[in-house]
């Protein structure tokens, strides 16, 4: 049910928050609830993409664009535009924000924290050297209780990050972040509708010119939703899947540091691929994964099979607390 918000509206909105949706009924009222109770001294505009749902979502979304209708702008599609290859939030959502800032959030995720937009503006208002700037935040289970209080690892809490950075190992939780609308002004390449993990194609692009800074205090939950897209993927298909990103990034990002960051990463991927196919006693294609992790890899060989025998190819295998 929606609550009392205090945001306000305007034809000139500050901060345009973007929700890709499909299929969250259980989860939905949670997310815009998220946004609704965010405390803010600018006026704020909620685009959410509804991807043609086939259960309740797009009358929950309806009940709340009624009381909200000023704050909450819905498009509603008539086909699933995912499955055309078409991607929410920078061919859908990303054209129709009219805030100076952009702050996302999927349907299944929610913000927790009231002041989180308020914090992330007053800091890149502050900080105008800085393109974006994200949050640590928690794991929830599918009811939405918390089941581990912070996510983040070592690696996600750097201070600054830039793009190499975001193409060699990390992507930040999309739902964390806030970035100025002027750095994808005429920058979202067609190349994006290819990439499977968008997520990372999205981070890189929007701080290749900028860096952008890590706030230390949680804002939200990233839900553990066991029948979301990806997390009914096997391993072996959701590496594939990065894979398959890393391949269309090196077509897109062709300096020599960023061709060395993205080819560590696939390094990593490799090995990650050689590993299931050794469970699987798929020996030849282990193999094969293995050869072309070499060939990627920026450190010796005797440091790859370290990386293989320390077992930390499980290193973000599974969709849980890195």
């Amino acid at each position: 049910m929606a609550i009392a918000s205090t945001l306000t509206s305007s034809d000139s909105p500050f901060v345009s928050i973007c929700c890709p949706t499909f299929n969250h009924e259980n989860f939905i009222e949670d997310t815009l609830n998220g946004f609704l109770i965010q405390k803010t001294n600018f006026p704020v505009e909620i685009l959410v993409n509804d991807d043609c749902s086939t259960d309740r979502t797009t009358d929950i979304i309806k009940e709340y664009e009624k009381q909200f209708p000023e704050i909450i702008k819905p498009v509603y599609q008539p086909t699933n535009q995912y499955s055309k290859g078409i991607k929410p939030i920078p061919q859908v959502l990303l054209p129709r924000c009219k805030g100076k800032y952009v702050a996302l959030c999927d349907g299944d995720d929610f913000w927790t924290d009231p002041n989180k937009l308020q914090t992330q503006i007053d800091f890149l208002e502050t900080n105008s050297e800085l393109s974006m700037c994200y949050t640590n935040f928690s794991y929830a289970n599918e009811k939405g209780e918390v089941i581990y209080e912070s996510g983040a690892s070592r690696k996600f809490k750097k201070t600054h990050i830039d793009h190499l950075q975001i193409l060699e190992y990390f992507t930040p939780r999309i739902f964390t972040i806030v970035f100025r609308t002027t750095v994808l002004q005429n920058r979202v390449p067609h190349e994006i509708s290819l990439v499977p993990n968008g997520d990372i194609f999205l981070c890189a692009l929007l701080i290749q010119q900028a860096p952008a800074a890590y706030l230390d205090f949680i804002s939200g939950c990233h839900r553990l939703n066991k029948n979301s897209v990806y997390a009914t993927k096997p391993i072996l298909e959701k590496n594939e899947m990065t894979i398959k990103t890393l391949n269309v990034l090196k077509k897109y990002f062709v300096q020599p540091d960023e061709q060395r960051a993205i080819n560590s990463h696939l390094s990593r991927k490799k090995i990650i691929e050689a590993y299931c196919q050794l469970r699987k006693l798929k020996i030849t294609a282990a193999l094969r994964a293995m050869a072309t992790s070499l060939k990627y890899s920026r450190k010796p060989y005797r440091e790859v099979f370290k990386l293989l025998r320390n077992n930390k190819i499980l290193w973000r295998l599974d969709d849980g607390p890195n």
